[in-house]
């Protein structure tokens, strides 16, 4: 049950859960990054999704990742249940163990698990076995840095677009791919709430046309959600010289191949 004092009203015109409430929604790993998007889901009025982790909240998790002191011994998903449940009374089904892409029928896939040889797996398992799928949208975490793929598995060459920049060495890869021992929080939250923008975003092209009444501003804001191409890849980085705004205006850097921006639209 949501929250009477709980309220999406803000953001209704940009997205409206109940628009979405068919869709099946994984968030994989809740660390770093994975236990920050599942907060900004249950933020966004999402009633319900699922969630996998084998790890147990630790005191080192509570600088850097959504768990308080008092969730310290819990398991993560446990946790998590509970911040989401206090945030709007969203009902997440926790799953205490690894996720492989293995029989699973979501639509939405959030990937915060750690290592590039899981994310491979899981991608191929979903690729495989999972003809629901619609998007994947995976965060790989440096110190400072990161990066955000977006792509759709029903379709071979973005999966093998994906593929090549998820071989060799994960140091090639410039992040860690949420495996570093070091983390800041600022940088995960930030990850974290790129990763949101890109699905409010699809979203935001599969809603039903909003026939209330517009501001102006509001009007041009939902107009450019569903008339922009969604970037591919979206990178961040803490250094000052690239800030948030600066790449998520330019999503033409380190494009993946000429004319990305219209091809990886969905």
């Amino acid at each position: 049950m949501v929250h009477e004092n709980f309220s999406t009203i803000r953001h209704d015109m940009i997205f409206n859960s109940s628009d979405f409430h068919h869709l099946k929604i994984v968030v994989a790993g809740a660390g770093s990054v994975g236990s920050r998007v599942a907060e900004e889901l249950a933020a966004l009025g999402v009633p319900n999704f699922e969630v996998f982790d084998p790890d147990v909240v630790e005191a080192v998790n509570t600088g850097s990742q959504s768990y308080t002191p008092d969730h310290v011994g819990l398991s993560k998903v446990e946790a998590i249940k509970e911040i989401c449940r206090a945030k709007s009374g969203c009902l997440v089904d926790a799953h205490q163990n690894e996720f492989h892409g293995l029989n699973s029928t979501a639509n939405v896939y959030f990937l915060c698990v750690n290592g590039l040889p899981m994310r491979r797996l899981i991608v191929e398992n979903i690729v495989r076995h999972n003809p629901h799928a619609e998007v994947i949208i995976e965060v790989r975490m440096g110190v400072i840095h990161g990066e955000i793929f977006f792509f759709n598995p029903q379709l071979e060459w973005q999966v093998a677009e994906w593929l090549k920049r998820t071989s060799g060495d994960e140091t090639e890869v410039g992040t860690t791919a949420c495996g570093t021992k070091l983390s800041v929080g600022f940088v995960s939250k930030a990850l974290a709430q790129i990763a949101i923008g890109n699905f409010v975003h699809w979203c935001a092209k599969h809603a039903p046309a909003y026939t209330g009444e517009l501001t102006r501003d509001n009007d041009q804001v939902i107009r450019t959600l569903h008339d922009t191409a969604i970037s591919n890849r979206v990178l961040y980085s803490a250094i000052p010289f690239y800030t948030l705004t600066d790449v998520w205006q330019a999503p033409r850097v380190n494009r993946l191949m000429i004319d990305d921006e219209e091809l990886w639209s969905l």
